[in-house]
């Protein structure tokens, strides 16, 4: 909840028609964290190759928060994530925890196979997968 922002809900291009629902606030029902195994490893994999890659650079990757007409601060998600969530990020590798959102039908496809940017229908800014550091913005997704 301390990631929603009801000045958002129906703001920019990708929201249209959510401005006629007039809904100012959500209820979260539940939180659950879903992982694939085999995804998860090849993520850790993936990763220590980003700890070679920095090793290799001397030096660390550009943080999120100073990459030019990112908000300043730091990245909201980080910024309120709590102590156990902060110990498994990497910020050596600029590693952030977002919102991803999704209709309940996709998210079994989600969990088995990953996410596939190929499977974009209408994205803002062509193929890719998208997330936010707000919930707002994700929930504008999710059905």
């Amino acid at each position: 909840m301390d990631t929603w922002m009801k000045q958002l809900v129906g703001h920019g291009r990708d929201s249209r028609g959510l401005s006629a629902l007039n809904y100012s606030n959500i209820q979260i029902l539940d939180v659950e964290r879903i992982e694939n195994p085999l995804l998860a490893e090849r993520y850790f994999q993936c990763r220590a190759t980003m700890f070679h890659k920095v090793g290799q650079l001397e030096r660390t990757f550009t943080r999120l928060k100073d990459i030019p007409y990112a908000k300043q601060g730091g990245i909201l998600t980080t910024k309120k994530s709590g102590k156990t969530l902060k110990r498994e990020m990497c910020q050596m590798v600029n590693e952030h925890y977002l919102f991803h959102g999704t209709t309940v039908g996709r998210i079994d496809v989600i969990a088995a196979q990953g996410f596939d940017n190929r499977l974009t229908e209408n994205a803002m800014f062509g193929p890719g997968v998208y997330a936010a550091e707000s919930s707002t913005k994700s929930d504008q997704y999710a059905g």
